[in-house]
C-alpha cells in the first residue's frame, strides 16, 4: 500500500472548496462499524452458539474471552508506536486485512484452544487497534470541532449498538453462526479495503489543506497553541512528558473503568435481568433504549466539549454512569430497567466524547500512537476484568449486587478524580 506523501496536490494554492476532513469523518464510520466483530456487543450474540457447538460451560466460555481481552490489550502499545512510525493509512489496511482473517478463522473454531485464539485475534484488532486508530484518525483531521465530530462518530457507535445484535442473530438464523462470522469477515474487506485505497489520507498536509483550527488561536513564544478549551503543543508531548502529567494516569484510571464496568454490565445483563423478573427479549430491548440514550446526547456532548472544560464533562459522566449503577441495583420493573439504560447511555455518551478530544488537545499530536496507547490498553484491559469479576462475585457472593455496589463506589470516586484531570503545563484555560 502507497504511503500518503504520493499523493499531494499539485496546486497547494488552489481555493478550499471542501475540507476533506469531512471526508475522512465518513471513513472512520465506516472503520468504526468494521470494529463490531471484535466488540463485547457483536461477540455476545455467538455464545450460546460456541457453547453448544463446542461443548463448552460458561466458565469457559467466560474465562477464555477474558483472557484473550487480558492479553489484547498489550497489543495496543505496539499499534500506537506502529502507527507514528508508518502512518495512520498503512496500519489501518493491515489491521482490516487481519480482521477479515480473524472473522474466517472463527467460522472454524473447534475447541476451546482455537476459540481463545480466535477471541484474542478478534480483541487485538477490533477492540484494540481498529478503534484507536480510528481515534486518531480524526485527532489527525480536526482540533477546534474535534468534539463535535467525536460526538456524530459516537453516535454511529450507538446505532451500532442497536443494530449489530439483531442484525448478527438473522445472519445466525438463516445461515448458522460459522457462515455468519465468515460474512462479516468478507463484509469487512467488501467495504473497508476499497474506502482505505481509495479515500484515506493520513493528514490534511497531504491533500495541499491545514488542520482545521480556531481562526481566534494564539500561539506562545514557545509555540503552544492557546485554545478556549485546550492548552497543548501543536509538535506535541513525548510519552516520557506525558506520564508524569496528573491528567494522564486520571485518564488512564477512567478508561479502565469505562471499560470493566460497560463489558462487565453487558455481558451479564442478560442473567442479571433475569433476576429482575425480565426476559431476554426485554434486555434486548433496554439494550435499545441505551443505544437511543447514548445517540442522542452524543452531539450536544460533542458540542459541550468544544466550549466546556473537558474535565467538568469527564466528572459528569461518571457521576452519571453511578446513578444508573443505583437504578440497577433497585430494579424490579421494565421502567427502573429503562431508567438505568437512560443513565447508563447518558453517562457513557458524554465519556466518549469528552475522552475523543482530551488526548490530542492535552498532549499533540506528533506522539498521539504511543500517548494514547495507554487509553485504549486500559480499556481493553478493563473490559477483560470486568465480566469476570462480576461472574467471580456472583458465584462468590450469590448474585450480582455486590459488583454493581462496587461499579457505584468507583464511578463516585472517579467523579471527584476527573475534577483535577486539568491540561497539563503553566498555562490554564481561557475563556
Amino acid at each position: 500500500m502507497k504511503d500518503n506523501d504520493t499523493y499531494q496536490l499539485a496546486n497547494r494554492s488552489a481555493p478550499q472548496l471542501l475540507y476533506y476532513g469531512w471526508v475522512m469523518l465518513g471513513v472512520a464510520v465506516l472503520g468504526l462499524f468494521a470494529c463490531y466483530p471484535g466488540q463485547t456487543v457483536g461477540i455476545a450474540v455467538f455464545n450460546p452458539s460456541y457453547r453448544e457447538a463446542l461443548n463448552l460451560s460458561h466458565s469457559e466460555l467466560a474465562g477464555a474471552y477474558a483472557i484473550a481481552t487480558l492479553v489484547a490489550g498489550f497489543a495496543s502499545f505496539v499499534v500506537g508506536l506502529v502507527s507514528d512510525r508508518v502512518g495512520l493509512r498503512r496500519c489501518i489496511g493491515m489491521v482490516v486485512t487481519l480482521l477479515g482473517l480473524a472473522c474466517l478463522f472463527t467460522s472454524c473454531v473447534t475447541g476451546l484452544i482455537s476459540l481463545f485464539l480466535a477471541f484474542l485475534f478478534l480483541r487485538v484488532l477490533g477492540h484494540g487497534a481498529l478503534p484507536l486508530l480510528i481515534d486518531n484518525t480524526l485527532a489527525m483531521w480536526f482540533h477546534r470541532r474535534l468534539g463535535l465530530v467525536t460526538g456524530v462518530k459516537n453516535v454511529a457507535a450507538a446505532g451500532g449498538v442497536a443494530v449489530v445484535p439483531g442484525l448478527n442473530l438473522w445472519l445466525i438464523h438463516h445461515f448458522g453462526w460459522r457462515w455468519a462470522f465468515a460474512l462479516l469477515g468478507i463484509a469487512v474487506w467488501l467495504v473497508m479495503l476499497p474506502v482505505i485505497l481509495l479515500l484515506y489520507r493520513n493528514r490534511p498536509e497531504d491533500v495541499g489543506q491545514q488542520l482545521e483550527e480556531a481562526p481566534a488561536d494564539r500561539s506562545d513564544v514557545s509555540g503552544t497553541a492557546v485554545h478556549r478549551n485546550s492548552v497543548a503543543p501543536l509538535a506535541g508531548l513525548d510519552l516520557r512528558s506525558a506520564v508524569r502529567t496528573r491528567a494522564y494516569w486520571i485518564m488512564i484510571t477512567l478508561h479502565f473503568v469505562t471499560g470493566m464496568v460497560w463489558a462487565g454490565t453487558v455481558f451479564h445483563l442478560i442473567p442479571v435481568f433475569d433476576r429482575c423478573g425480565l426476559t431476554a427479549n426485554q434486555a434486548a430491548v433496554i439494550l435499545g433504549v441505551y443505544a437511543v440514550s447514548m445517540a442522542v446526547v452524543q452531539p450536544i456532548a460533542g458540542l459541550l466539549a468544544d466550549r466546556v472544560p473537558l474535565n467538568l464533562l469527564l466528572s459528569a459522566a461518571s457521576a452519571l454512569v453511578a446513578s444508573a449503577m443505583a437504578v440497577l441495583l433497585s430494579t424490579q420493573s421494565m421502567w427502573m430497567a429503562s431508567g438505568f439504560a437512560v443513565c447508563f447511555g447518558i453517562g457513557n455518551g458524554i465519556s466518549g466524547v469528552a475522552t475523543g478530544p482530551l488526548w490530542p488537545r492535552y498532549y499533540g499530536r506528533k506522539h498521539l500512537g504511543k500517548v494514547r496507547a495507554g487509553s485504549q490498553a486500559a480499556i481493553v484491559f478493563g473490559s477483560s476484568f470486568g465480566p469476570f469479576l462480576v461472574g467471580a462475585l456472583s458465584d462468590y457472593r450469590g448474585g450480582f449486587s455486590s459488583s454493581f455496589h462496587l461499579f457505584l463506589g468507583v464511578n463516585l470516586v472517579l467523579a471527584v478524580a476527573a475534577l483535577f484531570a486539568t491540561p497539563p503545563g503553566s498555562l490554564r484555560m481561557t475563556s
